[in-house]
């Protein structure tokens, strides 16, 4: 919970207030067998997000699609309650190739991210 405060303070512009915003800051890890790209979510709402649920991601670069519709869960367990004007971590799975492609990520202006349709899982 400190670091996504310190974080939000440290970036006190990013994201549009009263939505949700998913970005990727260029961290992979893992394995051979298991590898990650971690994403943040940014809460600019005014509701806590105090159970999971999903969304929809796209990402591109340079014209070519690295995720297509993938549906990402939020978990609370995993990520943690996300208060407003907070961030939380969100590991996705990625691919060797994926994470080859995220790494040559170094012109944002070629980047192309959407986030739609969060919604929340049944209790």
């Amino acid at each position: 919970m400190e670091a996504s405060e310190k974080f939000i303070k440290e970036h006190p512009t990013l994201g549009e207030a009263g939505k949700l915003f998913v970005f990727f800051p260029g961290y992979t890890f893992g394995n051979e067998e298991n590898r990650f790209a971690l994403f943040f979510i940014v809460n600019r709402t005014t509701t806590t997000i105090d159970r999971d649920g999903s969304f929809v991601l796209n990402l591109e670069y340079d014209g070519e699609p690295l995720f297509k519709d993938v549906t990402v869960d939020y978990e609370v367990s995993e990520s943690g309650v996300l208060k407003p004007n907070t961030a939380a971590a969100i590991p996705i799975k990625i691919t060797k190739e994926q994470e080859e492609k995220m790494k040559g990520m170094n012109d944002s202006s070629k980047a192309k991210m959407s986030f739609n349709d969060f919604k929340f899982k049944d209790k």
